[in-house]
Parts: structure tokens; C-alpha cells; sequence
């Protein structure tokens, strides 16, 4: 067989083959294109009939409408089914007329299935374009209601005018800038105008009273009531040992009613006194949200109530812990809590305790000499805590710190006054003093009946 022969035999074989090829192929045509308007000329629905003169279709294909002119503009583009042969479909596109100018007429082109079974400019897709004009009418709404928003060509409609893209983008940047210039001036105000949380000076209302004879109930008193910290025993319990308190309560009897907390802090001591740098205000947020727990502490239970301390004291130590330094996180901590209440309302309670056969006795009680110079009346508790332990990592000391300022406030949260004393429930010896019940957290051991040790 001839070269000749051979090139014939293959120009046959793919002259059948795009033969077979041409008549297993899908043929899509727009068989009917128009439209008309409905909804009170408020809408323009396009109706396209789609008919397949080929084989059955194996994909989906696109329909896409645009509108003509000098810069074209695709209105919809959307998916059409796989059709069988000799079948057809109409498919039904509604736009608004506010899209387009009133009274104007506006020419919509429509191509379906122009893709690679149906290439473009190839005489199987000459069908598959059909153009159509459409009249669009002069008023652009079916109601005297404005449009409140709708997408044009050339923008957008909103409350019924319509605005170009121009316009939009530079209102846009105007918006932002706007908020901009709003964001540094809070920022200016509040550098200006707002002053961070202080502690301050305080004066307790019998600070300014003269000194008595120190030889005198009153003296002795005076000297105590200047050691108390707090309302808690946290001293040794060593056998002898003396240590004062002092209690902050309602002119009822109950501890810390009708006082408020107005400020808390945490700061370092040293050899010479407050370590300045290392001081922590709490926040005026923090300081009303711990007021609000003292006054929900008689309607919850101590793990709701550890629960709601738990974030502000972690809040706290997480900036305390800030600015101490590692060669000096040994030194012990001091956390002041700042208590007010107005006169007549509170009284402040000072109680002198000895710790004897491993139970504290409060052996004085009194409430000291005021000096009111205004309606309101200041106190300060201050409770000290011990600093980082050699073989404590610094996680493990926030977490410990944190623990110990939620059990301190628990306890003095808790803390009732104590009951007047029944002598006739004592020991003989020991019916000239009181014992407290839950000042220290702990239930005191029975004494035993010997006498105490000397008070001179």
C-alpha cells in the first residue's frame, strides 16, 4: 500500500469520526425570546425558551444575560440543566425597572450553552445568541413608596434616590474617616478628663483624738486599736499571745453592713516601708463589682461566691505581677481594702483576743471615741500576705497569691459579730471572758479549767 493510499485511509477515518462526533453532540438554540412587564410595570420578566435540536445533553451549562451598550454590563448569570434531545425549556428572568433609566430603551443580549460542546463563532452556536430591546416604561416604582434599597448598573437606589458608585465610595471614606477622627478624640477626652484609680490619704474618725493616760483603760486601748489590721485573727497561735481586731459593722451588730468598698490594692513591703513601683490600684469596675458581691454574699453559697471573687483578684494579681521583679518577689505583700459608711449608719468595734489552751479568748471589747467631722466615715483594712517561696515557679506563686486574696476576702465577708457572752456555758474560771465562734475561721477547742496566763 502507497503513501497515498495511507493518507486517504486517515483523512476517512476522521472525516467519520467528526461525522459520529457531530451527531452525539447536544445543540442548544433560544427558539422564542420576549418579554413583558407585570407587578404595575414594577417588574420586566424575560422569558427565554431553550430548545436542544441535538443529542442529549451530559453537563450544565450557563445562561447569561447582559445588557448592552457602550461598556456591557452582566445583569444574571445562571446555571441551566442538561437537557434531553429534543427537548426544550423556557426559562422565566425577572428584573426590576429601577435598574434602568425611565422612559428609555435598553438592548439585553441572552447566551445559552456557549461553551466547549458549542464554541463560541462556530456556526453550532450562531443560535445559541439572541438580542432583544426592551421599552422601558416612565415610572420607575409601582407606589408612592420610596425603594429603600436596590442595586443599579450604575449604583445603587436608596429611600428612592439613586446614587452612583462614585458617590458611595466617597461617602464610605467619609464614614471612615469620621470614625477616625471620633476614636482619638475619646482617646484625647480620656487622657484629659479621666483620672486613674487612687488610693489616697485617710483618716480614721478617732485618728485625731488627743492620747490618753497610757496608764488608763483608755490609753491601753488607744495603743491597741492603733495594731488592728483587720477583722480576722491571723496572728500566731502561740499560748499567751495578744492580738487585736477590728470590726466594721452596721449599727445593728452585722459585719460589714451598710459599708462599701472604695478602693483596693496590692503593693510590696520592704526594709523601708511601701515599695511605690510595685503598687496596683483596682479599677473603678472592679471596686463596684466587688461591692455588688458583698451585698449578694447572704443569698449564696461560699463555691458561688469564691466563683464571682475568682476574676477580680485574678485581674488584680495578673498586674501586680507585672512589676515585680524576680530578685525581689520574696517580699511580702500587703492588700488594702478601703471601707466607707455613713454616720449613724455604721460603728467600728475594736476587740482585744489571747490565744490559751488552743483557743483565742477576746478578753476587751470597745467601740472608741469618735471625731465626726462630715456624715461619712473612712476605714482601711489591711491584710499581709508572704511573698514568693524559693521552690514556688512564678505561675505557681500568681496562682497561690490569687488563692490566698479569695480566702481572705471569704473570710472577712463571713465574719459575724460576736455573740454577747453566757456565762453560765463557761468554765468557771473563764466566765469573765468571751470566746468567738467563727472569727478565725476555725471552731475553738473546749477549754480546759486552769487559769490563764498572767495579764499584767
Amino acid at each position: 500500500m502507497g503513501k497515498k493510499h495511507f493518507t486517504l485511509i486517515i483523512l476517512i477515518f476522521f472525516s467519520m469520526s467528526l461525522i459520529i462526533s457531530a451527531q452525539g453532540a447536544r445543540d442548544y438554540e433560544i427558539s422564542s425570546l420576549r418579554y413583558e412587564l407585570i407587578e404595575d410595570d414594577a417588574v420586566i420578566k424575560l422569558s427565554v425558551v431553550v430548545q436542544n435540536s441535538g443529542a442529549d445533553a451530559t453537563s450544565e451549562t450557563n445562561v447569561i444575560v447582559t445588557l448592552l451598550g457602550d461598556e456591557p454590563d452582566i445583569l444574571v448569570t445562571d446555571t441551566l440543566i442538561p437537557l434531553s434531545a429534543n427537548t426544550s425549556v423556557t426559562l422565566e428572568i425577572p428584573f426590576s425597572v429601577n435598574l434602568f433609566p425611565a422612559d428609555s430603551q435598553q438592548e439585553l443580549e441572552v447566551r445559552v450553552g456557549i461553551d466547549r460542546f458549542e464554541l463560541e463563532n462556530t456556526p453550532i452556536a450562531i443560535n445559541n445568541i439572541e438580542t432583544i430591546t426592551i421599552d422601558v416604561p416612565a415610572r420607575a416604582t409601582s407606589s408612592n413608596e420610596p425603594v429603600f434599597f436596590e442595586r443599579t448598573a450604575d449604583g445603587i437606589i436608596l429611600l428612592g434616590e439613586e446614587y452612583s458608585l462614585v458617590t458611595i465610595a466617597l461617602a464610605t471614606l467619609g464614614f471612615v474617616v469620621a470614625l477616625m477622627i471620633l476614636w482619638i478624640f475619646t482617646i484625647v477626652f480620656r487622657a484629659l478628663f479621666s483620672r486613674p484609680p487612687r488610693f489616697g490619704a485617710w483618716q480614721p474618725p478617732y485618728g485625731l483624738m488627743p492620747m490618753y493616760d497610757q496608764n488608763s483603760v483608755e490609753g491601753r486601748r488607744w495603743g491597741w486599736q492603733q495594731l488592728a489590721q483587720n477583722g480576722l485573727l491571723l496572728a500566731p497561735a502561740n499560748n499567751g499571745n495578744i492580738h487585736p481586731v477590728k470590726l466594721l459593722m452596721s449599727s445593728e451588730g452585722r459585719n460589714l453592713e451598710n459599708w462599701k468598698v472604695t478602693g483596693m490594692r496590692l503593693s510590696q513591703y520592704d526594709i523601708y516601708g511601701r515599695i511605690a513601683r510595685t503598687q496596683v490600684i483596682a479599677d473603678k469596675g472592679l471596686v463596684k463589682r466587688m461591692n455588688k458581691i458583698l451585698q449578694k454574699r447572704d443569698s449564696i453559697d461560699e463555691a458561688k461566691l469564691q466563683k464571682m471573687l475568682r476574676p477580680i483578684t485574678q485581674k488584680l494579681v495578673k498586674k501586680f505581677s507585672k512589676k515585680v521583679r524576680n530578685k525581689t518577689s520574696f517580699l511580702p505583700i500587703s492588700f488594702d481594702m478601703r471601707w466607707e459608711g455613713s454616720h449613724g449608719d455604721v460603728q467600728i468595734t475594736f476587740e482585744l483576743y489571747q490565744f490559751s489552751d488552743n483557743a483565742w479568748y477576746r478578753i476587751d471589747q470597745w467601740n472608741p471615741m469618735m471625731q465626726i467631722v462630715s456624715q461619712t466615715m473612712q476605714e482601711n483594712y489591711t491584710f499581709t500576705i508572704h511573698g514568693k517561696e524559693n521552690a514556688e515557679k512564678m505561675k505557681a506563686f500568681r496562682e497561690r497569691l490569687r488563692d490566698d486574696l479569695i480566702w481572705l476576702l471569704l473570710e472577712s465577708f463571713r465574719v459575724e459579730a460576736v455573740p454577747e457572752p453566757q456565762p453560765d456555758e463557761l468554765p468557771v474560771s473563764r466566765q469573765q471572758f468571751n470566746i468567738p465562734d467563727t472569727l478565725s475561721g476555725m471552731t475553738p477547742i473546749p477549754a480546759q479549767d486552769q487559769p490563764l496566763p498572767n495579764q499584767s
